[in-house]
């Protein structure tokens, strides 16, 4: 029998030795002793989160590296899928994507796109590694409130609604 690899590192996990393993699509994926205090499942998660982000974020961190990340001291739930509201000049939920895994405290100097914060380099942060993207029909705001924070929703939801307001639960 093959050894399995951990999903994060790449190690081959030996027999007899602990690791997590993480449920997706009925597959079964390892993760190493050492990754899994950084590993989280996307087990427990809401089906959809939208999250808002700025064009220059979304088209120079999402769509070339297929990642998303937010500082840990944010209590942002995320979702087995995240779907991304484009702020200004767009306006619109303009693609969702299938979350992979979720590190914990990786130090923002480590990821892609570090130069666009504020932050200190060496603030934690939550990185969401996305399987896919897709782009889908945009769904554009139906009046003049902004979105702050995360939505949760169901992908059933999500491609059926016309405005965002649709998924504002009330």
């Amino acid at each position: 029998m093959i050894s399995p690899k951990c999903i994060n590192c790449g190690v081959k996990i030996l027999k007899g030795n602990s690791c997590n393993i993480i449920s997706k699509n009925k597959d079964r994926e390892f993760i190493c002793k050492l990754c899994s205090k950084f590993t989280k499942s996307t087990l427990r998660l809401h089906e959809v989160a939208i999250i808002p982000i700025t064009k220059e974020r979304f088209e120079s961190i999402v769509q070339k590296y297929r990642v998303y990340y937010h500082p840990m001291k944010y209590t942002r739930k995320g979702g087995k899928f995240l779907a991304f509201y484009v702020t200004s000049p767009i306006s619109a939920i303009t693609c969702y994507g299938k979350v992979q895994k979720i590190n914990i405290n990786q130090p923002l100097r480590n990821l892609p796109g570090a130069e666009l914060f504020n932050s200190p380099y060496d603030e934690l942060q939550k990185v969401y590694f996305l399987e896919w993207i897709k782009e889908i029909r945009h769904i554009k705001k139906k009046d003049k409130r902004t979105i702050q924070g995360t939505i949760l929703t169901t992908l059933k939801d999500l491609k059926k609604a016309e405005n965002i307001a649709e998924l504002i639960k009330k």
